[in-house]
């Protein structure tokens, strides 16, 4: 068996084509029926199976289909690049582009097409530089809460999603206080991205200081995803004079000019507020907008009660204040809706709403 691995994957080098597929929790009841179509509808072809232990099971690795001594093709299955709940699973199809052999081809192609993902799914890639890159496939109704749309006083989210994606401009600058909600707006972006661009949507994360400068200089990196996120990007300049972001700031103007063929969408997200813009950055070709997120008033947050039963606990914090930040509010909904678990029979024996207001600590 090691000896066709290795015939297979050296002839079937990277100029060979290749299809990459999302396949669900269900992939190996998939390879399993590949395995069986070939053995009964093909027999002139073989088919060589490499097993590996994962999660404490033993799984199908890769799949070596050969005819006669000829590799044809080879499914790798890249279980450590799925997620970590097991939903989706990554599976890489290389083959041979000969005539005689595209009949068994195209029938692979079509049982893994029938059982991956479709469009409404979204891929999120996120860097953040001190460890390897989580990949994530979601769909994309996970980011869709309609509670979360109306939680931005003055900012109506679904026209901004979709004046955005579909603007010329590629800058998006978010900015505001920790918890006012920047990253709930974000999500909200993300998750009508593909509705909006009418496609498999491609995203990349790029959180802390670490993950900016490493990518500072990769414009591939911002022109091949559909949306890039500078996340906590807590730097109070913006320009090609600041030693430490010019490199930044230079990919930014790169893939937002209009000379490359695709404009990159960036979004940038910082809790500060930028003392001092590159003002290439703000020229009308490239920036959307600046957004500066606040706290919810009062008055309004009472409207979204009527609206929305559920965020009523939170009107007892507004009882001594005018204004409160998102996560205040949504972090003290949570805080009371689990202090009612059943595992309390005494609910004074719980100390976790005084250990978050700092009453108590350890």
């Amino acid at each position: 068996m090691e000896n066709k691995g290795i015939i297979s994957q050296v002839y079937l080098k990277e100029f060979f084509p290749r299809k990459n597929f999302l396949i669900r929790e269900n992939v190996l009841d998939v390879l399993k029926s590949i395995i069986f179509l070939i053995e009964q509808q093909y027999p002139e072809y073989r088919v060589y199976t490499e097993e590996t232990i994962f999660k404490n099971a033993f799984v199908i690795n890769s799949i070596f289909i050969f005819k006669g001594d000829k590799p044809v093709g080879i499914l790798k299955i890249d279980w450590d690049n799925s997620l970590y709940d097991d939903k989706f699973i990554e599976v890489n199809f290389s083959y041979a582009p000969t005539e005689d052999d595209s009949p068994v081809i195209s029938r692979v192609c079509e049982i893994l097409k029938a059982e991956s993902l479709d469009k409404s799914h979204i891929y999120i890639r996120i860097d953040a530089s001190w460890r390897r890159s989580i990949n994530y496939y979601l769909e994309a109704e996970e980011f869709l809460n309609p509670l979360i749309r109306e939680l931005f006083f003055g900012i109506d989210v679904e026209e901004l999603a979709n004046a955005f994606l579909r603007a010329p401009q590629g800058i998006l600058i978010l900015f505001g206080e920790p918890g006012t909600g920047k990253s709930k707006l974000i999500q909200y972006i993300i998750g009508r991205s593909q509705h909006i661009l009418n496609k498999k949507v491609k995203i990349l994360m790029l959180k802390g200081k670490n993950a900016f400068k490493s990518n500072a200089d990769e414009v591939n990196t911002y022109i091949e995803n559909d949306l890039v996120i500078l996340d906590d990007f807590d730097f109070v300049s913006l320009t090609r004079r600041d030693e430490i972001v010019s490199d930044i700031v230079s990919t930014i103007l790169s893939v937002t000019d209009g000379f490359l063929p695709k404009k990159a969408k960036i979004i940038i997200s910082t809790n500060k507020r930028l003392k001092e813009i590159d003002p290439a950055l703000l020229r009308p070709s490239r920036l959307f907008d600046i957004l500066e997120l606040k706290p919810i008033p009062k008055e309004y947050f009472e409207s979204l009660c009527k609206k929305y039963p559920e965020l009523s606990p939170g009107l007892e914090l507004f009882e001594t204040v005018e204004e409160l930040k998102v996560s205040e509010i949504l972090d003290y909904i949570d805080r009371k809706r689990i202090i009612k678990k059943d595992y309390l029979i005494d609910k004074t024996i719980s100390k976790r709403i005084k250990a978050y207001s700092k009453e108590i600590g350890f």
